[in-house]
């Protein structure tokens, strides 16, 4: 772990820090949109800060610093990670750089709705979580892809898949779009340098291992908020083979690491058999149904399905037998 533990004495102000991090200039134009959704933010809420952690590009440090600036979101901060590589360590860099008692930490390349801010303040007060999420819903790039059905959408790192329309109480926040309370994230201890991506490892349950440590040591409840939403940018290569069959696989093989490290009881991976049970349903046995009506989509969705569960299969599989745990 590496969030500083005397942040801990500190009294953190009444405000949203919202912290963001990324890695490529190529996504720049997706920063500029939520940039640009937080910028809508700040004529009705004012009381956030944003939390900028930016790896191998200098220039797109320079580049954004400008670009906040001319939106009008003076209160930001931008740090260049040069010593914690990896998703996990640079939202640990932007934890320890920022005050907020909310700390909110999203994707760069969602858009923010306009209360979003007001709407995750007024969560905290009612709720009093040790953390929370919302939906996250995809915003296709390209509409050719928009036939995914809504059970393969988990691959995208949306939750459409998730249909509870109330408040709930759930295992753990979406990766794109969380909030924690600030004492219960740094006593937690922070993000681990075991999951995040880094150094091959490929462990992408960061915040699943983060929000276990929260309620294992009873720091807060974890709740799913749906008025919460944010819309989450898609690009059709998100869709290759390549990339399902990894991002599949990464998914089996981390919950197989989590089950060895908190998996006590025979629930713990019921969410995990209940959207499998769904893929089984939507991508196997529908598209045979269909694929005299929709011949081109049913087959597409049957291939992809098939990957997804061929390669979680297999990475939890490994996960179980190979894998040893670091954290």
């Amino acid at each position: 772990m590496t969030v500083q533990k005397s942040l801990l004495e500190e009294s953190p102000r009444d405000e949203l820090s919202i912290i963001v991090t990324t890695f490529d200039i190529k996504r720049i134009a997706n920063l500029r949109n939520l940039i640009d959704s937080l910028a809508l933010a700040i004529q009705t809420f004012k009381s956030f800060e944003l939390v900028l952690v930016i790896e191998k590009s200098r220039e797109l440090c320079e580049l954004m610093s400008v670009y906040t600036k001319s939106k009008g979101l003076l209160n930001t901060k931008i740090i260049f990670n040069d010593k914690q590589p990896g998703i996990s360590g640079s939202r640990n860099i932007g934890i320890s750089f920022s005050h907020g008692g909310i700390v909110c930490i999203v994707d760069d390349d969602v858009i923010l709705p306009e209360k979003w801010c007001e709407g995750v303040k007024l969560a905290f007060e009612e709720l009093d979580p040790g953390a929370l999420t919302g939906p996250v819903i995809p915003l296709w790039a390209d509409n050719s892809i928009s036939w995914l059905p809504k059970e393969l959408h988990w691959i995208l790192g949306c939750s459409s898949w998730f249909e509870r329309k109330t408040i709930c109480q759930i295992r753990n926040v979406w990766g794109a779009n969380m909030a924690f309370r600030r004492y219960a994230l740094l006593k937690a201890g922070g993000f681990s340098s075991s999951f995040g991506g880094m150094h091959g490892k490929r462990l992408h349950g960061e915040e699943v291992d983060l929000c276990l440590r929260i309620s294992q040591n009873k720091l807060g409840k974890i709740f799913f908020v749906p008025s919460l939403a944010v819309r989450h940018t898609i690009y059709k290569n998100r869709l290759s083979p390549r990339f399902v069959m990894r991002s599949s696989f990464d998914m089996g093989r981390t919950r197989a690491v989590l089950k060895k490290m908190y998996g006590s009881d025979s629930t713990f991976l019921e969410q995990e058999m209940k959207l499998i049970i769904k893929i089984i349903h939507a991508g196997i046995i529908l598209p045979f149904v269909r694929v005299g009506s929709k011949p081109k989509e049913s087959l597409n969705i049957f291939f992809l399905s098939s990957i997804v569960l061929l390669g979680a299969c297999i990475g939890y599989v490994l996960g179980l037998t190979v894998y040893k745990n670091t954290a």
